[in-house]
């Protein structure tokens, strides 16, 4: 997989989707660009106006398959060579993720793209096993901040070799010394914990080092929204120093402010392009071959995370601005 971003075809995959899915909001649009350059492709309108009409023949109005993911699912589907095979695959892995559950939703969609994106027939059932244990185990232990937003966190910690139990004392440790140090939601920084807990890096030493990268984005003006800190989670695994992470990340950001759909009046706001070039970075040293191996247990996961929490941040935003406007 290639996953070096470049304006160039950033540019190009931007005038494309903001024209394709016109109905969609900046950010879902941008996302969509996002995801294609990600994988080093440019957009194929024909592709995408199938695959929206397959979606459109499979699914209800009111399916969940039809709402804020409906994008990012067809963005995925129309860089597969069987977009029907691939609905299908999500389809059956959301039915056996939501089998504990009596209703679906979003997030058990997001979960059941992450687990088919990045497992095999032959393990796939074990992956989902271990989400609705690592998820039930995440209730159980904060019932109150555990919330449907986790489940995606939970798919991609069921794809980690490390064991469900040391990751999840990991995540509460890293909890603990996090809540001390940052005022910022809860539920903001148990995700941020989960996401550290991937990681078999004592978990003093993660903290200290998103601290360290948070301080730095923020005294050399790349501050971002409490919600986008998953990013800088990742970027904390990504092998490269605080230094080098500012560095790339503002030299990316006034390169993707050329991009219409990144600046100006009709875009994304200052925030949200930021994010993006933080997990432009993220991924294209994760590429590079830049990561450490004990940062994850492989590349390949860290891209999935990456693009996977990109999604979630997405549609959780989106879901809040559509419930402030009701």
């Amino acid at each position: 997989m290639e996953a070096v971003i470049t304006n160039s075809l950033m540019d190009a995959n931007a005038a494309a989707t903001a024209k394709l899915f016109s109905m969609d909001d900046h950010n879902t649009r941008a996302l969509a660009a996002f995801i294609y350059t990600a994988q080093g492709v440019g957009v194929n309108e024909g592709k995408i106006d199938e695959c929206k009409q397959i979606i459109k023949s499979e699914f209800g109005t009111f399916s969940e398959f039809r709402n804020h993911l409906q994008t990012p699912l067809i963005v995925k589907m129309s860089m597969e060579s069987d977009p029907k095979a691939y609905l299908k695959g999500v389809s059956d892995t959301y039915e056996r993720l939501n089998r504990d559950f009596k209703s679906g939703d979003e997030m058990r969609l997001l979960g059941a793209m992450i687990l088919y994106d990045n497992t095999t027939e032959e393990n796939r059932e074990q992956a989902i096993d271990r989400t609705l244990e690592i998820y039930s185990k995440m209730k159980s232990e904060h019932p109150i901040l555990t919330s449907r937003n986790d489940i995606p966190i939970a798919a991609i910690m069921a794809m980690q070799e490390r064991d469900i139990d040391v990751m999840l004392k990991d995540a509460e440790t890293c909890y603990e010394n996090l809540k001390s140090r940052k005022k910022i939601s809860k539920s903001d920084i148990i995700t941020v914990s989960y996401i550290l807990s991937m990681t078999d890096v004592p978990s003093e030493k993660k903290c200290d080092n998103l601290h360290e990268l948070y301080t730095a984005f923020k005294d050399n003006k790349l501050t971002l929204n409490h919600t986008y800190m998953t990013i800088l989670a990742i970027l904390t695994n990504c092998g490269i120093s605080t230094t080098e992470a500012v560095e790339q990340t503002a030299a990316f950001d006034e390169e993707l402010k050329k991009v219409k759909l990144f600046h100006g009046v009709v875009s994304v706001d200052s925030m949200t392009r930021r994010m993006f070039s933080a997990a432009a970075v993220a991924l294209n040293n994760a590429d590079n071959g830049a990561m450490t191996e004990s940062a994850l247990s492989s590349t390949v996961i860290s891209l999935v995370i990456s693009m996977e929490i990109l999604i979630m941040i997405m549609i959780i935003n989106s879901s809040m601005t559509a419930t402030m406007v009701q």
